[in-house]
């Protein structure tokens, strides 16, 4: 080495021909090594901050749009459909969405569910729903799995057994 130079960083020994300049510390030279890392660790802090912009941008962006769609007299629809556990109101069997390519269902986000059972449609919420057999969460205070006991026994009202009793109920 024609002048070994003690690297600011890690203290290893380069040859200050091979040093560079450090981009976060005006006048500092660093190995080659130290002064990759450094680099990389920059243009991921750019990354980011470009990324958070993009993210602020969108927000507002989003804002001005259902401003509009307000003006015009429109509801914002959201159109990522969210993950449920569904069961049909009529006969009780579970409903999990999937393409069904042979009836030309690509499953696309949608609101209302056709059950596969004893074909009724109907609506469970008035945003696009997806019927799953299990959702990917669970809440420290919640207290039905899977494996919790189904009592037949239990009273549960049937409010949908016939159309004029879900009338009736819906109405109350």
């Amino acid at each position: 080495m024609e002048m070994p130079t003690p690297c600011n960083n890690c203290e290893s020994l380069f040859d200050l021909h091979d040093g560079v300049r450090s981009q976060s510390r005006p006048g500092v030279v660093i190995c080659e090594d130290c002064g990759d890392r450094e680099r990389e660790q920059m243009e991921r802090a750019e990354e980011i901050e470009d990324l958070n912009n993009n993210i602020s941008d969108a927000r507002h962006t989003l804002t001005l749009a259902k401003e509009r769609l307000k003006e015009l007299g429109e509801p914002f629809v959201e159109t990522q459909p969210v993950d449920i556990i569904l069961f049909c109101p009529r006969c009780q069997t579970q409903h999990i969405d999937k393409p069904q390519p042979e009836k030309g269902w690509e499953n696309p986000p949608h609101r209302s569910h056709e059950c596969q059972s004893c074909g009724i449609v109907w609506r469970p919420a008035d945003i696009p729903t997806n019927g799953v057999a299990h959702i990917k969460t669970r809440g420290s205070q919640d207290s039905f799995f899977m494996t919790t006991p189904y009592h037949k026994d239990d009273d549960v009202p049937d409010y949908f057994s016939t159309p004029e009793s879900f009338v009736t109920n819906a109405s109350q």
